[in-house]
C-alpha cells in the first residue's frame, strides 16, 4: 500500500515509517521538521518538508503520491505547553488534522490511523480505563485529540473512510529527544549521563503506562489491515516516576539524581490503560518489559552521547 506518514521525522513517526516499510509498504513522510530530524526519515522512504496546514502544498503531494492510507503523527505534544497556549495546539492538532481529513475525502483515502492519547480520559476514578471509559480530559492537548477523534467519526459517516484512532499510553524509547520538556525516560537517561539532576514535578508518585516505542509501531502496522477503531496502545501496568528512577539506577549501576518541584497545571495523578480490546481486535500485544525498554533507551542515549 501507498502510505503517507505525517510527522515521519518524529521519535514515533520515525519507527512507525520503519516498521511499515519492513511490511512492503511505499512511504512518503510529511514533516515541517519544527519537531522532527531530517536523520529520522528512513532511507527508503520518500520525503517531503511540508507543514501539513499548507493545503495546496499538501494537496500536490496527494495528487502525485495517490496515498491509500494516511498515519497521521504530526501534533504539538507538550501536555504542558498545550495549557500555556491552547490556541496554538488547537491550530495544529484540530486545525492542522481537519484540513487533512478534507484532503483525504477529496482524493478518495481509504483509511485514516491516528495517534491520540491517553490523555483524552483525564484523571480517572476505576483503573485500568477501557475505550468505553468517560472521556474527560484536563489539558488542551487531551481535548484536542479527543476532538479529532469525532471528526474522525464525522469523516466515516460523511466520506466512508474507515479510521483507527491509537490511544497511546507513556511513549518512551530509542531515538526520544532528550533535550525537550516531554518524554520523563530519555530526559532521565539524558541527564543521568551528564551527571546532572532532573526535575521531576510533584512527589514522584504519580503513575503512567510506559510503552515501548517498538510495540507502538508493531500496533500501527497491524492497523493497516485490521478493522477500524479506537484502541488503548499500552501495558496495562501502572509505573510511578519514582520506579523509572530506580530502574535507571540498575540498569546504568549508579544513582539517578533528581530534584522535585510543584506539579505543573494538566498533570493528572494517576492512570494506566486496560489494552484488551486492541488485543482481542488487532492482535496486539505489548512484548517490551520496562526494565528491558530503560535498558535500550539508556544503550542508544549512551551511545549517542559518544558517537
Amino acid at each position: 500500500m501507498k502510505i503517507v506518514v505525517t510527522g515521519g521525522a518524529g521519535f514515533i513517526g520515525s519507527h512507525v515509517s520503519r516498521e511499515l516499510i519492513k511490511d512492503g509498504h511505499k512511504v512518503l513522510i510529511v514533516d515541517d521538521l519544527s519537531a522532527g530530524k531530517a536523520e529520522n526519515v528512513p532511507p527508503d522512504a520518500e520525503f517531503e518538508k511540508c507543514d501539513i496546514r499548507d493545503t495546496v502544498a499538501m494537496g500536490k503531494i496527494f495528487s502525485s503520491f495517490k496515498p491509500d492510507v494516511v498515519n497521521h503523527h504530526a501534533a504539538h505534544i507538550d501536555v504542558r505547553v498545550s495549557a500555556e497556549d491552547p490556541v496554538k495546539d488547537a491550530d495544529i492538532n484540530i486545525a492542522g488534522s481537519l484540513k487533512l481529513l478534507n484532503l483525504c475525502a477529496e482524493h478518495g483515502v481509504g483509511k485514516f490511523i491516528f495517534a491520540s492519547t491517553g490523555a483524552v480520559y483525564g484523571d480517572v476514578l476505576e483503573l485500568p480505563v477501557n475505550e468505553q471509559t468517560p472521556q474527560q480530559p484536563e489539558s488542551p492537548y487531551g481535548i484536542a485529540k479527543l476532538c479529532v477523534e469525532n471528526y474522525l467519526r464525522f469523516f466515516k459517516s460523511q466520506w466512508g473512510i474507515d479510521f483507527t484512532a491509537l490511544r497511546y499510553s507513556n511513549v518512551y524509547g530509542e531515538g526520544q529527544d532528550t533535550e525537550r520538556t516531554t518524554g520523563i525516560v530519555a530526559i532521565l537517561c539524558g541527564n543521568h549521563i551528564k551527571g546532572v539532576e532532573t526535575t521531576v514535578f510533584g512527589d514522584g508518585e504519580q503513575t503512567r503506562d510506559y510503552v515501548h516505542c517498538s510495540d507502538v509501531s508493531q500496533a500501527n502496522a497491524l492497523c493497516v489491515s485490521k478493522p477500524g477503531g479506537i484502541f488503548n496502545i499500552a501495558t496495562r501496568k501502572e509505573t510511578s516516576v519514582n520506579e523509572i528512577i530506580n530502574c535507571l539506577a540498575k540498569v546504568s549501576g549508579k544513582g539517578v539524581k533528581v530534584k522535585k518541584a510543584v506539579s505543573k497545571s494538566g498533570d493528572v495523578g494517576r492512570i494506566f490503560l486496560d489494552n484488551t480490546l486492541a488485543g482481542k481486535t488487532l492482535g496486539w500485544h505489548p512484548r517490551v518489559e520496562l526494565e528491558e525498554g530503560i535498558s535500550k533507551t539508556y544503550g542508544w542515549v549512551l551511545k549517542s552521547s559518544n558517537p
